[in-house]
């Protein structure tokens, strides 16, 4: 297949998702496709320099349209439209994002997959400006012309936002390149415990609040919270990195006992998830902490420990997260408990779904009128 992936994005390369997308590409190209990621974004950002630099060490090409402006913005989506037509693919595979009307036209004109890994938020697209009735009908018109979902989450890909466009939908979780993210040597304090956390600032379904709620109570537990500014009260047991290079944050996971996933993913009133960094936490052999269901460990696993994603959480489980923490003190994940996570399981199961969509007889009338 001739697969074109387009991305909006604005995030530094360092980026749970860009990393994800690097994992998909490689595997989609060692199995005989030919693909071209097209970037729109920021000019001068740190992604598009990063980009620039990567191109020479990887596989595949990559086309970045950078814009300076709002108006640069919206113009450059018939760039990018150009390009892709240019490129001539058999598919387009997109995340959700934002889209100008040159991406509605290509979405349009072309076999397109998107996928999704939210919820809209109907408040806001509800909620009368401009700004958000573009966003309303962009995302009808959007919805009903592409000619499947790949959703990361069964929540969000059953949820009736989605489930009334009746188009084909595969749940597909978040996955991880297990070869090149091997399990780090043990080098965790004997006498100390130490857990961490990476994320990025005003997340609010972090938890963040909750993590220093659980220092108050563990004064004697290291909090090491990393990609997060330090704008909490000053603790003794809680240190904030900010952000940090992936040999950086590394160093720090190497010297962890547990990891810690995101706790308050009801605020944003999701209960499912399968976050980018716990897959990262997993394959460098570190048990973690979460408060939510997460797609790809439906049962009891004993490296995870999971806890109720509501306002409580910690105090009514804190007998439970200080067994847990003494349990996997000094220990690593056995990487086999988790092979399930590994990329080439996930991307098989997508180029699969995008055969469907190209060559399958039952997906040939998929309503996009």
């Amino acid at each position: 297949m001739k697969i074109a992936y387009y991305i909006y994005w604005l995030d530094d390369i360092e980026s749970g998702v860009i990393k994800k997308i690097n994992d998909q590409i490689n595997y989609w190209v060692q199995q005989g496709n030919d693909v071209k990621l097209f970037v729109l974004t920021k000019q001068g950002s740190s992604l598009e320099r990063s980009l620039l630099n990567r191109k020479k060490k990887i596989n595949y090409e990559i086309e970045i349209v950078p814009f300076s402006n709002k108006i640069k913005y919206v113009s450059k989506g018939f760039t990018i439209n150009g390009k892709i037509k240019k490129y001539n693919p058999d598919i387009i595979y997109m995340r959700e994002s934002k889209i100008t009307p040159g991406i509605f036209k290509l979405i349009k004109d072309n076999k397109t997959i998107l996928e999704l890994n939210s919820i809209t938020k109907e408040e806001e697209v509800n909620s009368f400006n401009l700004g958000n009735i573009y966003n309303k009908f962009s995302n009808y018109y959007k919805f009903k012309y592409v000619d499947g979902f790949v959703a990361v989450t069964s929540e969000i890909g059953k949820h009736d936002s989605i489930k009334k466009y009746n188009k084909p939908t595969e749940i597909i979780g978040n996955g991880i390149d297990l070869l090149s993210n091997k399990p780090l040597d043990n080098n965790s304090d004997k006498t100390q415990v130490n857990l961490v956390f990476i994320g990025s600032d005003n997340q609010k379904w972090h938890g963040i609040n909750k993590i220093i709620e659980l220092s108050k109570i563990k004064k004697k537990w290291n909090f090491h919270i990393i990609g997060i500014s330090n704008n909490l009260d000053k603790l003794d047991n809680v240190k904030f990195y900010g952000m940090l290079s992936k040999e950086e944050y590394l160093k720090i996971f190497s010297q962890m006992d547990v990891a810690i996933g995101t706790l308050a993913l009801y605020r944003i009133k999701l209960y499912e998830a399968c976050p980018l960094k716990t897959r990262e936490y997993l394959a460098r052999g570190l048990p973690i902490i979460i408060g939510y269901d997460d797609v790809d460990f439906p049962n009891e696993y004993d490296f995870l420990c999971k806890i109720e994603n509501n306002k409580n959480n910690i105090k009514k489980n804190i007998n439970k997260i200080e067994d847990f923490v003494q349990k996997w003190k000094n220990k690593r994940i056995d990487n086999t408990k988790i092979s399930h996570l590994d990329v080439s399981f996930k991307e098989k199961k997508r180029l699969t779904f995008f055969e469907e969509i190209l060559y399958n007889e039952k997906y040939k009338n998929i309503i996009r009128d």
